[in-house]
């Protein structure tokens, strides 16, 4: 089977794989990485040249590999930065949600009621750290 692509679509279809390897595996090293996401995007690579990609992404004899240039990484990190920042906000109004649910020690009949109280929780967060960030957070200390 043969897929065609337009250098507009390898454009994206590289965009996509690159970050979707990131997302994988940056915080991951050796044995622990998902190595599949790392093949597809060396496979991929090894069409740059023919979509004129070669200012993205080269092979590296030394590494034995197609990686991003440095200027296409600083392309690409904008764009992973924006995702980390509101993950990160994602899950810290999520995880504060559960906790205060948690601590409440209230008992639900049903899910709809839990999750009616976990919206009502989560939007004063969002709020909180919309206006505020994390000028407001305290760290207790336990001793």
């Amino acid at each position: 089977m043969n897929i065609n692509f337009t250098n507009k679509q390898y454009e994206t279809l590289l965009e996509v794989a690159y970050l979707g390897e990131w997302i994988a595996n940056a915080g991951r090293i050796g044995d622990q990485q998902i190595e599949k996401y790392n093949e597809l995007l060396q496979y991929i690579g090894t069409f740059a040249k023919e979509f004129n990609q070669s200012h993205s992404i080269e092979y590296d004899q030394f590494l034995g590999g197609y990686f991003p240039t440095t200027e296409y990484e600083e392309q690409m990190h904008p764009i992973i930065k924006e995702y980390d920042e509101l993950n990160f906000w994602e899950r810290l109004s999520d995880r504060l949600t559960k906790r205060d649910i948690e601590q409440s020690g209230k008992t639900f009949t049903s899910r709809k009621e839990y999750f009616e109280l976990y919206a009502e929780i989560r939007k004063k967060y969002e709020i909180e750290f919309s206006v505020n960030g994390v000028r407001n957070l305290v760290i207790k200390e336990y001793g």
